[in-house]
């Protein structure tokens, strides 16, 4: 399985069925998505964000001082991305509670993944993660990034198809 940055995410622990008090609550769902929690009625909250993985790859040796500087020169939102140089992480503001994320990540090491990397001559990756609300400003960054850079942004699944920004192709 491909990795990601799941570790962004940060998870709130604790009794989701009981009140403050530690008293076991009653869900119930009702007509429409509505919540019932102790008799009362919640709608459930609309526009949720939900977090989205992605890779950005390159066939040369991209640094994260590299990728940070193409990132800066291709957006408005430089005043708002930051670089941990020996981390090799890039966090690009997207708005009060989220953000794009990038962390250098280590080659892959399953059969299959090994194989794309292998044929579309990847030296390079990096693990990227976005709100699903801002994959159009992903595509847009990134198309700047890989006009000046090159490389590509293709998906965490197990073919990483769809490819988002860029284009691969397979070398002979």
């Amino acid at each position: 399985m491909n990795g990601n940055l799941k570790k962004h995410i940060t998870h709130k622990k604790g009794n989701k069925s009981a009140d403050k008090t530690g008293k076991k609550i009653n869900r119930q769902y009702g007509k429409k998505g509505d919540v019932q929690y102790g008799g009362k009625t919640k709608k459930p909250e609309k526009n949720v964000s939900i977090e989205q993985y992605f890779y950005y790859m390159a066939e040369g040796d991209i640094s994260v001082g590299d990728l940070y500087q193409a990132v800066i020169r291709s957006n408005e939102l430089a005043a708002k991305t930051e670089v941990w140089l020996e981390a090799e992480v890039i966090e690009i503001g997207t708005g009060e509670k989220a953000g794009i994320y990038l962390e250098k990540a280590d080659m892959f090491d399953e059969e299959d993944d090994l194989r794309f990397v292998t044929e579309h001559h990847v030296k390079t990756i990096y693990s990227l993660c976005a709100q699903n609300s801002d994959i159009d400003i992903v595509r847009k960054v990134f198309a700047e990034v890989v006009d000046t850079i090159g490389g590509f942004v293709c998906s965490d699944t197990d073919d990483f198809m769809p490819v988002i920004v860029g284009s691969v192709h397979a070398h002979t």
